[in-house]
């Protein structure tokens, strides 16, 4: 099966591994470039990050709950 992530993610978000073979994915997924931008939303906004926050941990227990 063919990996097609990387035609949709932008290349900076992968770096060249020193082993990688031509033909395979284009490198690994750097977390760090993943995570960049929700750093910086919640830098600029924190209110609203722990809103969100606290709305996925109520959400997660009332499911877990009804189990």
């Amino acid at each position: 099966m063919k990996n097609r992530i990387v035609e949709y993610l932008p290349s900076s978000w992968f770096k060249r591994s020193p082993g990688a073979k031509s033909g395979g994915m284009e490198g690994e997924l750097s977390l760090k470039a993943l995570a960049q931008p929700v750093e910086d939303y919640v830098a600029r906004h924190p209110g609203t990050s722990l809103a969100i926050a606290f709305a996925a941990g109520v959400a997660i227990a009332w499911w877990l709950k009804r189990r």
